[in-house]
């Protein structure tokens, strides 16, 4: 799969807590620090990691018939 550099825009703590809240509601996990960590679930598979202001997803593994920009867009999302 890929790997994207996204704009965190703003704190990064609160960024990634906003993001654990909102993919958590899809059935998305994220697990671990606001340096690193991984995400899983609904048959999406990936890491992250943070650098300065960005966040570097790293996609592994998509949900079936969903594409890897719908889900780097949903990521988009829940981070604005």
């Amino acid at each position: 799969m890929g790997t994207h550099k996204l704009p965190l825009g703003g704190d990064p703590d609160s960024k990634l807590d906003q993001l654990k809240r909102a993919a958590a509601q899809k059935g998305i996990h994220f697990k671990g620090t606001v340096d690193r960590g991984s995400f899983y679930g609904r048959g999406l598979d990936g890491h992250y990691r943070r650098e300065g202001e960005f966040i570097i997803v790293t996609i592994i593994k998509v949900p079936f018939l969903i594409s890897e920009t719908a889900v780097v867009n949903q990521i988009k999302d829940f981070l604005s």
